[in-house]
């Protein structure tokens, strides 16, 4: 019985290895990449003097803390969607003075300290509120001022993450 499982798991990595030209992709799965992009996450909001729960909440809504998500529907198509972790858009880090590509923004340590310097600009411009950092996140403007969608939908999502994550990190994890 159990040479027929081996035989089974032999024929499916044969298979899939033919199928890919020899070359399997190895998959994360979600709570791998929360772990290993999370870690990343909170070292480097500590270090720009940002509460990392923001962070954690915002990458796991916009990207499932997967650095190859891309987005390529949206307002941005001119400049080639939203990418990365924060799916963050070229047109973004242009204003930021940051120059960018799909690749650049795809690179999880470029879209991390990309979106800080976003984040950054944000709170200079909307305050430290949690709800008004997300909602300037993904709409640009403040909370009281975002469509629609960003305060009925987003930003409570952002708020659930954000509260989970904040009893985490006290907690201890990612550290």
């Amino acid at each position: 019985m159990k040479s027929d499982s081996v035989v089974i798991v032999v024929i499916v990595v044969s298979i899939i290895l033919l199928l890919t030209g020899g070359t399997a992709a190895v998959v994360m799965t979600f709570n791998e990449r929360e772990k290993k992009y999370g870690t990343k996450i909170v070292k480097a909001f500590r270090a720009a003097g940002i509460d990392p729960a923001i962070g954690l909440a915002m990458a796991r809504l916009e990207s499932g803390f997967d650095p190859k998500a891309k987005n390529e529907t949206g307002t941005d198509l001119a400049r080639g969607g939203a990418y990365g972790l924060f799916q963050m858009t070229r047109k973004t880090a242009d204003a930021l003075g940051i120059e960018s590509d799909p690749a650049t923004l795809m690179d999880p340590d470029f879209n991390i300290n990309t979106t800080i310097a976003l984040t950054k600009q944000n709170m200079a411009r909307v305050g430290r509120n949690m709800e008004d950092i997300a909602a300037a996140h993904n709409s640009g403007k403040s909370l009281a001022n975002a469509p629609s969608y960003t305060r009925q939908t987003y930003v409570p999502k952002v708020t659930q993450y954000y509260l989970a994550y904040k009893a985490r990190l006290e907690k201890g994890e990612f550290s």
